[in-house]
């Protein structure tokens, strides 16, 4: 059973559906298509759990594939197994072949099995939920090293305002993933606004708004567990399946080992007249601010203070890491056997 710790200050915006029930709706569209009413809620700023997902593969076997706590590794892309190529021929899948399994090809092979199982278990299910939409990739990531306390954040997907992307998530592990997240999206850019002085990236690309909110409203990677903002706690069991728009919901991963995602894109010109774009949302959002809309609703609460337009700033003598290149010492450095101050 997954659990939602809900804070009080911030909305409930959890659902759940039956994905039985969803792919025996009627698939015209309609109000009764339950795979538009899942989608106009991913829109909406929802976390969605889907109930009754069946993926099978060996678990067990799965468990025991330790991945290097590498940058490359942390989100790691699936598709070099799956390419056709086969392991002799590929100088890719040999590299994996001798990380992950000391060169053994058969346990490689299963590997690569098992990879396609989860991935085509992963396709069946958004298939199903896109039927009214038009792909244009299909990406799975595998995160199978250990994750401790992520900074809060949103999404930041180069030339996001081009397509519309679909996170799917498939907990893998045995214990639950923990996630934090916090008001949405909608509910923070007409509160700071002002504050932010926000209508100066109205014609700048998306991802800069998305990356401007997250480093002065959460911080970055320094400030991790520290944040100022309410969050919700939600434990995602074994097997879990779910989908979140982590562009419109910020999210930090607290803890977590095993989990592969989608990162599907959506022709935004094919989108069903229900399915706004993202970047038609925001723009609804700088033209209200425009006109002379109120702030957001009374009640969100956050940080009264946001960090100064170049985020937050190091302690002094401090600089901050190179995350993509020491990414494996920064994780060895949080594991000592004694008490690590970070």
């Amino acid at each position: 059973m997954t659990q939602v710790y809900l804070h009080p200050e911030i909305g409930d915006y959890f659902v759940e559906y039956d994905f039985a029930e969803v792919a025996g709706s009627p698939c015209d569209g309609g109000p009764a298509d339950l795979r538009r009413q899942v989608m106009q809620d991913y829109v909406g700023e929802k976390c969605i759990l889907l109930r009754n997902v069946r993926i099978d593969y060996d678990q067990d076997f799965i468990s025991k594939v330790s991945f290097p706590p590498t940058w490359y590794f942390k989100k790691f892309p699936s598709k070099v197994v799956e390419r056709d190529k086969p392991l002799a021929k590929s100088d890719a899948k040999k590299a994996l072949c001798r990380d992950l399994f000391a060169g053994d090809a058969g346990l490689f092979h299963r590997f690569e099995g098992e990879v396609r199982a989860v991935n085509s278990g992963i396709r069946r299910v958004l298939d199903e939920l896109l039927r009214h939409h038009r792909t244009s990739a299909t990406d799975i990531i595998w995160r199978h090293t250990e994750t401790r306390v992520e900074n809060l954040h949103f999404d930041i997907d180069k030339d996001s305002a081009d397509f519309e992307s679909v996170r799917l998530y498939l907990n893998m592990d045995d214990i639950p993933r923990i996630w934090h997240t916090s008001h949405q999206l909608s509910q923070i850019v007409p509160h700071y606004y002002e504050t932010l002085e926000l209508a100066a990236l109205r014609d700048q690309p998306l991802e800069t708004l998305l990356q401007v909110l997250s480093l002065r409203l959460f911080g970055n990677w320094a400030s991790r567990g520290r944040e100022q903002f309410p969050r919700h706690m939600v434990l995602f069991e074994p097997g879990d399946v779910w989908i979140c728009d982590g562009r419109t919901v910020p999210h930090q991963v607290i803890y977590g080992r095993r989990v592969a995602s989608s990162f599907y894109r959506l022709d935004s010109a094919a989108l069903p007249p229900w399915h706004p774009s993202l970047a038609s949302k925001v723009e609804a959002m700088h033209a209200a601010q425009a006109a002379g809309a109120e702030g957001a609703a009374e009640g969100l609460k956050g940080y009264a203070y946001p960090f100064g337009p170049g985020g937050p700033k190091p302690p002094k003598g401090v600089t901050h890491p190179d995350l993509k290149n020491d990414w494996d010492k920064l994780y060895e450095d949080s594991i000592q056997p004694r008490l690590v101050r970070l």
